[in-house]
């Protein structure tokens, strides 16, 4: 017999009412408690439940893919409104001395370090200044209202000249655009590629020679005119040859085949050439 039987019925009744308030309490408070245990488990693990946790994965691509090829076009990077995605040089040794983007009003760009060259408002490097190997691209999730000259209807371009161990190199990449959906990366890593023998040159469709012939012919032009150029050096006269074979319908590889163009030169002349200040 309890202690509450043991006493009057009054007290007994007393005893039943604690006996409920005690039961009442454990279910209001002990029970929520015990249910949170889960929650508190999965935050501990760093697991936060119906919030989407951001790609950490690295793709990892050749600079030969993202300068791109006829058969492939242009290399494209997949972008959101939820998860910026970075593009990383400094396995190559390559340092960023321009860039263009043509929609600022839907992209935004922005690096670690400094250009070479100014743009987007900035200052040069200066001061012993390595220039920038990293970018960081962004979707945005209200387009900015621009003049319609400064954007554009399909996929925006973005237009970097590099400069390495190989002279200088134009990536034109093409940002696919894709709402709320994650990339499957959080950064892509440009990889060195094993340098081209002439006769390795990839064939371009007609159009894109054409604006190669015109890359080449003005930035010659350009080199000339700011005495960039030894116009007594077999390179001189090798890359005159080339826009010449060119202009008579040989093939952009042929061309540079045939006359043994540097590499490096065609670039060079090519990024003289898309430079706005020319």
């Amino acid at each position: 017999m309890s202690v509450c039987e043991r006493r009057s019925p009054l007290f007994g009744v007393r005893c039943f009412a604690y006996r409920l308030r005690i039961r009442v309490w454990l279910w209001e408070c002990m029970i929520p408690a015990l249910m949170t245990v889960p929650a508190l488990l999965v935050l501990q693990a760093g697991i936060a439940p119906s919030v989407v946790q951001a790609q950490t994965a690295i793709h990892r691509v050749s600079a030969q893919t993202v300068r791109g090829t006829h058969d492939t076009g242009l290399f494209e990077v997949k972008l959101s409104e939820t998860v910026p995605v970075n593009l990383s040089f400094s396995q190559t040794g390559e340092v960023i001395e321009q860039l263009w983007l043509n929609d600022p009003s839907r992209v935004a760009v922005s690096f670690f370090g400094c250009l070479a060259s100014a743009t987007f408002g900035t200052s040069p490097c200066t001061g012993g200044q390595q220039g920038t190997q990293i970018l960081h691209l962004s979707q945005l999730r209200h387009p900015l209202d621009f003049d319609e000259n400064l954007t554009t209807r399909g996929d925006p371009i973005l237009t970097l000249v590099t400069s390495g161990s190989s002279g200088y190199t134009i990536y034109q990449i093409k940002l696919k655009l894709g709402g709320e959906s994650t990339p499957p990366y959080a950064t892509i890593e440009v990889l060195p590629s094993a340098p081209p023998a002439p006769a390795q040159y990839q064939l371009v469709t007609r159009e894109y020679q054409q604006e190669i012939l015109r890359q080449l012919s003005q930035g010659l032009a350009i080199a000339e005119a700011q005495g960039l150029v030894d116009t007594a050096s077999s390179a001189y006269e090798s890359v005159r040859s080339a826009i010449a074979l060119m202009q008579s319908g040989t093939t952009y590889a042929e061309a540079i085949t045939q006359t043994n163009t540097p590499r490096q030169l065609v670039d060079r002349l090519r990024a003289l050439a898309v430079t706005p200040s020319n």
